[in-house]
């Protein structure tokens, strides 16, 4: 580093062009400034073990590239399965709602219920008295109850499905609905 001789802190005369290197093997002021060493960075692990002192999971592992296809074959299954299920149910309620919509065309109000009887099905229930009319059927009226026989009529299971018939004493139907056990 260039170093300069300087007049003294008190007095106040310039000397022009005074000013000389010390130490004439010095290198230019470029290169003797002292270079900043460069900070090496590293990644520094966590003291805290993850998931409890376990490795966390990763799919850039060489554990996980091994078990990579089978995990993701075994996903691909479950969700198959799971679509195949879904598949079922949704077929199962189709043809339930569609037995369900051709049995109730048969029935009109005003009609004898003896005459399609047959097409229906097998009877689960006939209900006569007023109280159990009002306790199994779907229609909570008193007033409409009474005087009245329910029928129910087995149409689908799985999902259990009922057709139930309200008719008058004379089995001439009232009311058709249905209900889902």
């Amino acid at each position: 580093m260039r170093r300069f001789l300087s007049i003294a802190k008190g007095s106040h005369e310039t000397v022009p062009n005074t000013a000389q290197q010390v130490g004439g093997d010095e290198p230019p002021p470029r290169f003797s400034v002292p270079c900043v060493a460069s900070i090496r960075t590293a990644l520094v692990r966590s003291t805290v073990p993850v998931g409890g002192g376990r490795s966390p999971l990763s799919f850039g592992n060489k554990t996980m590239k091994a078990y990579g296809p089978k995990l993701v074959a075994i996903i691909a299954a479950i969700f198959a399965l799971a679509l195949l299920g879904l598949t079922i149910v949704l077929q199962m309620e189709l043809r339930a709602s569609n037995i369900l919509l051709s049995k109730s065309a048969l029935l009109r109000p005003g009609m004898n219920l003896c005459t399609v009887t047959n097409q229906l099905g097998p009877v689960m229930y006939e209900r006569t008295n007023a109280d159990d009319v009002l306790n199994f059927g779907s229609v909570k009226d008193e007033n409409f109850c009474r005087g009245k026989k329910l029928f129910w009529f087995y149409v689908s299971t799985p999902p259990c499905r009922v057709l139930e018939v309200y008719t008058d004493t004379n089995n001439i139907v009232v009311f058709v609905t249905w209900q889902g056990l």
